[in-house]
């Protein structure tokens, strides 16, 4: 996303989560995730909103009926709405990804990753998210990956942090050092 779609992304994301902020909750939130992935997996979609032959409220129902197939027409119905209005439709997913991001950051919660070379336990899980919460100051949902690429260790990766310490990260530690001196 370049810059200046992602600052009119945001300010669209900002001014919806004022409107509708009673509306939301995290499960909300979770969908409107699930309903970026679909775009981005169907960004052909969005070629359909450039072409002028295709009129506004053909353009509108279809990303309605993608938004209804989530359970989540009539909360989006607005801005899908306005988007079209402002000939923006194509910043639809961008849209939605920040109020995400937004709400997440309001309510004070930040979704991890956490790889791992093994299969960690229940507890084990806990006592990352625990750690996690006590350096983030916020609430941590964590989804449980193994990777066998890792070797051996794990890996802890947000939005806007990534920890890691395992076999890999030192291999790609000593292969670096190794191009950076030859």
């Amino acid at each position: 996303m370049k810059l200046n779609q992602e600052i009119l992304a945001k300010k669209y994301a900002q001014a919806f989560l004022k409107v509708t902020d009673n509306r939301f909750s995290l499960a909300v939130v979770d969908v409107l995730d699930q309903i970026v992935d679909f775009f981005d997996k169907h960004r052909e979609t969005f070629f359909y909103t450039k072409l002028s032959c295709i009129q506004d409220s053909l353009k509108q129902a279809m990303f309605f009926q993608i938004c209804e197939r989530f359970g989540q027409g009539d909360l989006l119905q607005p801005l899908i709405r306005l988007l079209a209005q402002h000939n923006r439709l194509f910043i639809f997913a961008d849209v939605l990804e920040q109020v995400a991001i937004l709400y997440k950051d309001i309510q004070g919660v930040v979704d991890v990753r956490i790889m791992s070379s093994h299969v960690i336990s229940e507890e084990e899980q806990k006592i990352i998210e625990k750690f996690l919460e006590r350096i983030t100051q916020k609430k941590v949902r964590s989804v449980v990956v193994v990777d066998h690429a890792l070797i051996a260790g794990i890996r802890v990766q947000s939005d806007t942090f990534l920890l890691e310490h395992s076999v890999a990260q030192q291999l790609r530690n000593i292969q670096s050092s190794f191009i950076v001196s030859g």
